[in-house]
């Protein structure tokens, strides 16, 4: 559809007075061929939809000699989402290149991602009801969280406010251990293994390394967590 009324743009626009030595073109024709070029790359397996919008201006009528016109758009580079995009448009007339424009756009990607239903406090381990889709403008794709098994389970890094897009960085797996916890040290050498009392002074997950103090010496070691009461010392 771009293509026919690019055409029809190109065949009836009035051309300046010397028609023989002359013609004007609409930079609208260069836009709408620039944009159908962009748009060739946008992917929409997913569902998603776009928004894009272009940044340059040119003058309403660019003058070239009149001729047979051949105009042909190319890609610069890749397509970035909420950044600028460039689209290089080559011009000839009876083949003899006259201009070579680039346009710059930005596309904004709308798709479905996970959202904050509530106020979501720091800690809060994710269950059905915490969160749901809505369609929002994304600047950074992989970032986002997209599916309910990426997030169910995990735990909020920080508080998060209600309507708050949900990114990958915002989630980390819930902490087994807890600062201030008390825990058993284990330490094992060859096949002797000595258990102590310890506190956590630091939280983690499951394979975590943390600090912890013993309790009978009063001394900081490191320890990985082993289960949300033992740590164990490596060696």
């Amino acid at each position: 559809m771009k293509s026919l009324l690019l055409a029809l743009m190109i065949l009836f626009w009035p051309a300046a007075a010397d028609a023989q030595t002359y013609q004007a073109l609409p930079s609208a024709a260069v836009f709408s061929l620039a944009q159908e070029e962009l748009e060739k790359f946008l992917d929409d397996k997913d569902g998603s939809e776009y928004k894009v919008e272009c940044l340059t201006r040119f003058p309403d009528e660019l003058g070239l000699p009149a001729g047979s016109l051949e105009m042909k758009a190319e890609l610069v580079g890749k397509i970035r989402y909420n950044a600028p995009v460039q689209v290089r448009v080559d011009i000839k007339v009876n083949g003899v290149r006259q201009m070579n424009l680039v346009t710059t756009w930005r596309v904004k990607k709308i798709m479905l991602v996970m959202v904050a239903a509530r106020d979501l406090p720091s800690r809060t381990v994710l269950a059905d009801g915490d969160v749901f889709f809505e369609k929002r403008e994304i600047e950074r794709i992989d970032d986002v969280v997209l599916n309910f098994e990426d997030a169910m389970g995990l735990e909020t890094k920080r508080a998060l406010a209600v309507g708050t897009v949900l990114n990958k960085n915002m989630l980390g797996r819930p902490q087994m251990i807890k600062p201030g916890d008390n825990v058993t040290i284990v330490s094992t050498a060859g096949n002797i293994m000595v258990q102590v009392a310890g506190q956590a002074l630091q939280g983690g997950s499951s394979g975590d390394m943390i600090r912890v103090r013993n309790l009978s010496s009063g001394k900081t070691i490191l320890a990985r967590i082993e289960d949300k009461n033992t740590v164990v010392i490596s060696r």
